[in-house]
């Protein structure tokens, strides 16, 4: 289901169809339940957003080694920036709204309202990093707030997932434990969220089982 929704993907306002909501782990997060937006002590200041991405065939790039797949019918768009909008300190998460008039120049930190996600997800040229390991940089930033989210846990999230790491770490490790948590505060099975491997260089099937 979420490869084809990834491989499906399109220039729409409908969240379900134009790619696959996934979420790297940041300060926005709590420490200890890092599903949640962080409340208290110096994070707090982050917690007012939650800021991920949306991949699919030429845009497949987000933030982090491990996190989650997101239900993008359980929450609730603020904005998105066709790049990294640099939201960590703007309340909301949203600044700089971007020029929409026909042939005006894209840049990656101005920021689009939700009705207008279909036209940056329009003009947003391939980034074709990804077929070379995908990185970062190349990723666009979907910023929800976190009522929403928050209030239809533990169903906002679908999965959690791991990418290649680096040399001399394990991310599988690290979204295991993290895994194991999450099931256990919300009294599920270990598969009512799975726990997948995901490869942004893959623009077939790029979620598989880990």
């Amino acid at each position: 289901m979420l490869n084809d929704r990834f491989r499906g993907a399109r220039a729409t306002n409908n969240l379900t169809t134009a790619g696959v909501i996934v979420r790297g782990l940041d300060s926005s997060s709590d420490p200890d339940r890092p599903w949640m937006a962080c409340t208290t002590n110096w994070c707090a200041r982050h917690g007012d957003h939650f800021s991920t991405s949306l991949v699919y065939p030429g845009h497949a790039a987000s933030y982090g080694p491990i996190g989650f797949v997101i239900d993008p019918t359980l929450v609730e768009l603020n904005c998105a920036y066709p790049g990294d909008g640099g939201s960590q300190n703007t309340p909301q998460g949203c600044k700089g709204e971007c020029d929409l008039r026909p042939g005006s120049p894209m840049r990656g930190n101005c920021m689009y309202r939700p009705q207008h996600l279909y036209l940056m997800l329009e003009r947003l040229p391939p980034d074709t990093s990804c077929r070379r390991g995908c990185k970062d940089q190349g990723m666009n930033e979907i910023v929800f707030d976190p009522t929403a989210w928050q209030r239809n846990m533990p169903r906002t999230i679908v999965a959690m997932f791991h990418k290649r790491g680096a040399a001399g770490e394990d991310p599988r490790g690290s979204v295991s434990a993290m895994h194991r948590k999450f099931v256990a505060e919300y009294g599920l099975k270990g598969s009512d969220v799975p726990l997948l491997r995901y490869e942004p260089s893959d623009f077939v099937q790029p979620f598989s089982d880990a």
